[in-house]
């Protein structure tokens, strides 16, 4: 399954979706480990009662910046890119075979 979702992925029509995929999930792994970490041991460093509760908050705020700016890219893709068809494939590219027989 996995290797089935990355060859579609690959795909000439797909490439620039899977490009993006990559970039985000990318953020959203390490991104947040990596605020976590330089807020607590650089930032905080002095509080160190709450140094743990405002790194997370940091790493949670990390997070939403990430989701919010994945929203706003995709809502800023070039409009005439959706508007085109995607070709058929499997079960769809089958039927629309048949129907051009018939």
């Amino acid at each position: 399954m996995p290797f089935q979702l990355i060859s579609l992925l690959m795909e000439p029509q797909n490439k620039d979706v899977g490009r993006k995929l990559f970039i985000y999930t990318l953020a959203m792994f390490s991104l947040p480990i990596f605020v976590f970490y330089i807020c607590r041991y650089l930032i905080f460093a002095a509080d160190t009662e709450r140094r743990d509760m405002w790194s997370g908050f940091t790493a949670v705020a990390s997070v939403n910046v990430i989701i919010v700016l994945y929203v706003v890219s995709a809502f800023r893709e070039d409009r005439e890119e959706v508007c085109q068809p995607a070709p058929a494939v499997g079960v769809w590219a089958t039927r629309h075979a048949k129907e051009r027989t018939d």
